[in-house]
């Protein structure tokens, strides 16, 4: 009885021992790591002071981005802008009795200036009646003094005759002056409508100067609506409201709470007698206490400079600690809950590459992933089935968590051919597999790049190149511009772009001069670069390229262009030449391009019409040398691969996608600023 005790006791530790081993290398997290999901709760007031009147949401209510929560009393605002609406009314009544008034007055006026030339053409003809008749008697007193001088005696009528000679001269001469003065006096009378008009306004300026005067007031009243206003600055929920109907609040006073629906971090804390595990860019694991199905994935985007408290709930024992304070990125999707504590798992050989040094870059070799080299993109079977994916380039959608992504051909031959998608990434170069449709825009082809405006506009630029059969059709030759809200995408505006660029130069013929372009002119264009700064559009060309380098075309007026205005030759000029090198005997063009925030710009290139297996992709960094010349420096070289796009990732550092044709393609995420 005594040995199966026994047995029963060393059994039983053996099992315990069992089931921590496994409970140990099955849940085993880095013990020192532990973090909190941060929690953004946003506290909205109105910009303008006031009483508060209504509000619109309860504690626990989902509210959507821009929904209206509560509205301050606008009654003096609304009654000011009533007074107004009715003073404009009573303006505009006023304005047009006055434009009768004046048109009447103006076509009185018109009819006197008439009369008054007809009483000077009468004058006119009267006098000249009188000349004659004073031409007459002028005559006929001359023929009387020559036969009283050649002794025929003399008429009792020539002293009479002198007499009424002299009266109408001097009658010619007083209605002369007269009609001279009267002629200098009356104005010209061949006013059209339009001069009548510019009269009219002129007379109603002061009238029309208190309508603008209104109308600004109007908007200005608007504007402090608006501000009356307390609306949601993100989607999430209502988690208290801090001012009750009736409260009267200063400017920007919070009144209701709203948290987000998803949190975008965590707050990772080492204790300060520990070295660092990861760095920035690593990859890590955050495991939820609530469960395995909750737990994420993040990377590490700041690690802080200096050791801090850390949070009171996770203090060991009470106990008063310090900590260096990691702040990671979660990945988009996750079911993490602000404000949840959790553990972090270092995954140990999953890092971002680190900036290369200029003197050692090394070529990326072949097309085999390895560290620190592009990787493939996981493009799931489901996409690939309906559509062609070859990227051609990128931008960062901040909202969403996803990198937008173009490909210069999409659908498939007799199948959605040329359909108007773009596709979203992962950061990790995961790819959704339902592309996005912009709406409005039938079809596009070989769409070459993407860049966006500072308030969030995207512009596709097609490649504008011709096919494989030497034609050009109108979907290839289209700059597109397209707004978003989340992931909706609808055309705002469409142009040929080529067609619009040869017609306002080659009628002046100076296309050449104008654009740089060699004697191929505009028959060989192939635009694959596209970058926005500063209210313009810049192109990088692939094709054709100057003696002196790739050429970058800088467009401005885009407002006027998409509203159909009259281009200018002005519009488009000519930014820079940059030599981006060359590979046997071949100079290298455009493919992507990026203006950063020191000025600098980051552009990709490649070698136009050579074998993929032949290919020399770069990724430069170009400056401004003394004398204005622009100055391309590599960063890396990519044999046998065609980066076509490029943009800054939202960790730092740059994500490249590698068009591969029909293979798989790939991206990289490198750290180079």
């Amino acid at each position: 009885m005594t040995i199966n005790k026994r047995n029963w006791f060393v059994l039983l530790w053996l099992v315990g021992a069992g089931v921590a081993t496994f409970l140990y290398y099955r849940w085993q997290v880095e013990a020192d790591l532990v973090g909190i999901v941060e929690t953004r709760v946003h506290r909205v007031g109105a910009r303008e002071g006031g009483r508060v009147e209504n509000l619109l949401v309860e504690i626990g209510d989902r509210v959507q981005e821009g929904q209206a929560l509560a509205r301050l009393d606008m009654s003096d605002l609304l009654a000011e802008k009533a007074r107004l609406r009715d003073e404009m009314k009573s303006l505009d009544v006023i304005m047009e009795a006055d434009r009768r008034r004046y048109a009447l007055e103006y076509d009185r006026g018109r009819l006197q200036v008439e009369y008054r030339n007809a009483w000077l053409e009468e004058k006119t003809a009267d006098l000249a009646a009188r000349k004659a008749e004073l031409a007459a008697m002028d005559a006929e007193i001359q023929r009387l003094r020559s036969a009283e001088k050649d002794g025929l005696g003399r008429t009792r009528d020539l002293a009479d005759l002198v007499i009424r000679r002299n009266a109408l001269a001097r009658y010619l001469d007083v209605s002369s002056r007269r009609q001279d003065a009267g002629v200098k006096e009356t104005p010209k009378t061949d006013l059209g409508a339009a001069d009548q008009e510019k009269v009219l306004r002129s007379l109603t300026a002061d009238r029309r100067e208190r309508v603008e005067e209104i109308r600004l007031q109007l908007v200005r009243l608007d504007q402090r609506i608006r501000m009356r206003e307390v609306r949601s600055p993100v989607q999430g929920y209502v988690v208290d409201i801090l001012a009750r109907q009736g409260d009267t609040l200063p400017a920007y006073a919070p009144i209701v709470a709203v948290e987000e629906e998803q949190a975008s971090a965590v707050d990772v804390y080492l204790p300060e007698t520990e070295e660092a595990p990861a760095a920035v860019g690593q990859l890590v694991e955050i495991v939820s206490k609530r469960g395995r199905e909750f737990d994420a994935r993040g990377r590490v985007v700041f690690i802080y400079p200096g050791y801090m408290p850390i949070p009171e709930r996770l203090m060991f024992r009470r106990q008063m600690a310090w900590a260096l304070k990691m702040r990671v990125a979660l990945e988009h999707g996750h079911r993490l809950r602000p404000g949840e504590s959790v553990n972090v798992r270092v995954l140990d050989g999953v890092a971002l590459a680190a900036e290369p040094s200029v003197a050692t870059l090394d070529s990326v070799e072949g097309k085999s992933p390895k560290k620190g080299g592009p990787m493939p993109m996981k493009v799931p079977g489901e996409l690939r089935s309906k559509t062609r994916f070859e990227p051609s380039g990128i931008v960062w959608l901040d909202d969403i968590h996803r990198f937008l992504v173009v490909s210069d051909d999409t659908g498939l031959k007799g199948m959605e051919n040329h359909a108007p998608w773009v596709f979203l990434m992962t950061t990790r170069g995961e790819v959704e597999p339902d592309p996005l449709t912009i709406e409005g825009l039938k079809s596009i082809n070989d769409l070459e790049s993407v860049t966006m405006a500072d308030d969030g506009t995207l512009f596709l630029v097609a490649s504008q190149s011709v096919n494989r059969k030497g034609k050009r059709p109108l979907n290839r030759r289209l700059l597109v511009r397209v707004s978003r809200k989340g992931r909706h995408l609808k055309a705002k505006g469409i142009v040929p772009l080529l067609q619009t660029v040869r017609e306002a130069f080659e009628a002046q013929g100076k296309t050449k001069t104008a654009l740089g372009l060699d004697n191929a002119g505009l028959a060989a264009l192939d635009i694959e670069g596209a970058a926005w700064k500063d209210g313009a559009l810049y192109f990088g060309l692939k094709q054709p390229i100057s003696p002196e380098g790739a050429l970058i075309w800088k467009l401005d007026r885009l407002d006027a262009l998409f509203a159909k205005a009259p281009f200018r030759p002005g519009d488009l000029t000519l930014y820079a030449r940059v030599d981006l090198g060359a590979f046997k005997g071949r100079k290298a063009g455009f493919s992507d391009l990026f203006f950063g925030a020191d000025g600098a710009m980051y552009a990709l290139a490649t070698i136009p019409d050579v074998d993929d297996g032949e290919q020399q992709g770069t990724f430069l960094r170009i400056e401004r040398a003394d004398g204005g010349k622009w100055i391309a420096r590599d960063l890396m070289r990519f044999a046998g691969l065609k980066p076509e796009g490029l943009y800054p990732a939202p960790s730092g550092g740059f994500m490249i996608v590698f068009d591969e044709g029909s293979d798989n393609p790939l991206y990289l995420h490198t750290e180079i600023q």
